[in-house]
Order: structure tokens, then C-alpha cells, then sequence
């Protein structure tokens, strides 16, 4: 349980993955931080060919980092599911032509969301370098993150 103020929280459990998803959509501000650009679902291709669609990518534009987003059910295990999964989306964004790809939908998000476009200019960052300093966060690695219910059997000790 937490509580905040008059407030109590309890630990529920997700039904499925979907319900993990809506709460990081729903909550990546809080989570990731005031700064950032949600990408929702995209589905990626590694250079071989494969695809796989990763919840979201996070850009956080403060900190010039950035997020593949995978919510995942404890249930699902490490070895047979979460591990596979990640390996085929890092490797995906290991590709130039996907990091242009995210380049590209993170520009028609800060071109048609103002909310996004103000974490831009709340950061003094002119319009004329949106572009580039998307540019610059996405030629580095990314950041795994896993919303997760619990912890995998696989891993527990």
C-alpha cells in the first residue's frame, strides 16, 4: 500500500498487457518525465527483415535519452517471451532506417500536438532545431523499459 496524504493506493493486479499499456500512455509524464515526446505503438523492422511492434518509445528531451517501452505480464517469463521480444527490438533500432523512421513520426507529433511542441520551446529550443536534437537523442542507445506486474518466475531466486 502507499499512501499520499488522505490518499491510499493498493496493488491491483493487470488482466493483460493492454491494461499496462494504457497506464504508461495514460501516465508517461509521470513516469518518464515532464520533457517528453510519447510515441505510441510502431512497428519496427530489423535489417534482416523482421518486425516487431514495441509499445512505445519514449523521448525525453530534457535529458537527451530516450525509450523502447515494453509492458510486459510477469506470467509471460524471461527466457520464452520478454528476452525474445527485446533482442528483436533492440535490434531493430540498431537500424538507421528506424531511428528515421521514429525521427520522422516524433516531427508529425511535434508538428500536430502542441503539448509536444511546447516541451520544445519550454526549453528554449527553437523550432529551426527540433529536428536536430531529435536527430542527436536518437543516434544514441536507448534505454529498456519494462512496466512489468511483478517479477518473472524465471528470475525469482
Amino acid at each position: 500500500m502507499i499512501v499520499s496524504g488522505t490518499q491510499k493506493y493498493f496493488p491491483s493486479q493487470f488482466n493483460n498487457e493492454a491494461e499496462i499499456e494504457k497506464v504508461v500512455r495514460d501516465y508517461a509524464e509521470y513516469l518518464f518525465g515532464s520533457s517528453i515526446l510519447f510515441i505510441p505503438k510502431s512497428k519496427i523492422t530489423t535489417a534482416g527483415g523482421v518486425g516487431t511492434i514495441p509499445d512505445g518509445f519514449v523521448i525525453d528531451v530534457e535529458s537527451e535519452e530516450w525509450f523502447i517501452v515494453e509492458a510486459e505480464l510477469a506470467a509471460h517469463g524471461t527466457s520464452q517471451h520478454i528476452a525474445p521480444q527485446l533482442s528483436k527490438q533492440i535490434t531493430a533500432v540498431d537500424s538507421p532506417t528506424t531511428r528515421e523512421t521514429l525521427l520522422k513520426v516524433a516531427l508529425v507529433i511535434v508538428k500536430s500536438d502542441k503539448g509536444a511542441a511546447a516541451v520544445f520551446s519550454d526549453l528554449g529550443i527553437a523550432q529551426l532545431d527540433i529536428h536536430g536534437t531529435l536527430q542527436t537523442i536518437l543516434k544514441k542507445p536507448p534505454t529498456i523499459a519494462i512496466p512489468i506486474d511483478g517479477v518473472p518466475a524465471d528470475l525469482q531466486a
